[in-house]
């Protein structure tokens, strides 16, 4: 099979990728948004997107379908759709998604009208760059990566030494296991937060009892200052003061003696 034959076909079967495999776009009218400079964006029912310059594909081949709603892109490297096609594979078998940078906007429908053409260009060199090295065997540990804060050039450089596709993995577990830490970190920090209130709320409530017992020992100390008449049927109206730390409490009381012992 010449290469010219081989390239016709693919681009066939990446046209297929474009429309099929993203839900029969091609079988309904698209929404399109007009962004400008020559760039528009056709919307689908199904939450997918393509974007386009003077009414032709942005990525040239590459798939390029956004997911409005993911704010994901489909596209594919060429090197292994080529030799999909080469043993009587599907290209479209090793199409996959990819995440955009947390730098780069955020693909989804709410967002996609608000794309200049600095966004697009970026958006479209990085799924360029992704593509020429990131395979559907290597997507998922690029996307984790990315979702770890990786950058892409960073992930793109661990993908493409010597050792790539295991050096990605390593960068996107060492990543992952971060991203745990840091959120059980972040759990421990709120855990000692609410035991720390508690325990405030608790001093507090063992200062209030401290103060109440001083309140009471100061009351019960002006009580004992109280004193009955010395001589039977006799009437005294008293009054004491009685203090205990830096509480302070007046009693006020009346007597009358019936007999020698009362």
């Amino acid at each position: 099979m010449s290469k010219k034959f081989s390239k016709t076909i693919l681009s066939s079967a990446v046209a297929g990728l474009m429309l099929v495999s993203s839900g029969a776009m091609a079988a309904v009218t698209p929404q399109v948004i007009d962004l400008g400079s020559g760039y528009t964006v056709n919307v689908y029912d199904n939450n997918h997107a393509n974007i386009l310059k003077d009414g032709k594909d942005i990525f040239n081949g590459l798939g390029g379908v956004l997911n409005t709603q993911t704010g994901k892109i489909t596209t594919l490297n060429i090197t292994e759709a080529e030799a999909a096609l080469q043993t009587g594979s599907n290209p479209q078998d090793v199409a996959y998604s990819i995440s955009m940078p947390s730098d780069y906007p955020v693909l989804t429908l709410d967002n996609i009208k608000n794309l200049t053409p600095e966004d697009i260009t970026a958006i479209k060199q990085n799924v360029e760059s992704v593509a020429k090295v990131i395979t559907s065997k290597t997507a998922a540990d690029y996307n984790q990566a990315i979702s770890n804060g990786m950058s892409s050039e960073a992930a793109l450089a661990a993908a493409s030494s010597a050792n790539g596709g295991a050096m990605l993995h390593e960068f996107s577990r060492i990543g992952t296991n971060i991203t745990n830490n840091t959120k059980a970190i972040q759990s421990n920090s709120r855990q000692l937060q609410e035991h720390n209130a508690r325990l405030n709320d608790h001093q507090r409530q063992i200062r209030e009892n401290h103060e109440e017992m001083k309140r009471a020992a100061a009351q019960s100390a002006a009580l004992a200052g109280l004193f009955q008449p010395y001589s039977v049927g006799k009437f005294n109206a008293t009054a004491a003061l009685g203090g205990y730390s830096d509480k302070q409490a007046v009693a006020v009381g009346v007597g009358y003696r019936f007999n020698e012992q009362t």
